[in-house]
């Protein structure tokens, strides 16, 4: 598990994007510490670092269809909280 802070993941962002894989899971975290939402990784690639994720809805203000990843963690970049990478596949 990879846990930072909301503006450490926007500046990490290739780092973040190199350690993904298919089926790892990045979930979002408040200030309070309650997870929020969670979305699961499932395509990447290209010369801009695509990666697109999977999730159950949409919100006008964090999340729409086909936004990438890097444009869901620069959304919340200036919030309090934090963002967490679960990787599914052991040594990944």
């Amino acid at each position: 598990m990879v846990k930072c802070t909301n503006h450490d993941a926007v500046a990490s962002y290739d780092e973040i994007y190199s350690s993904l894989w298919n089926g790892d899971i990045v979930q979002y975290v408040d200030a309070t510490g309650d997870t929020y939402h969670s979305q699961v990784v499932w395509n990447y690639g290209g010369p801009d670092k695509t990666m697109n994720v999977a999730q159950h809805s949409t919100n006008d203000r964090y999340w729409g269809l086909d936004m990438g990843l890097r444009t869901e963690i620069k959304n919340r970049q200036y919030e309090g909280g934090h963002v967490t990478i679960l990787k599914i596949k052991k040594n990944a």
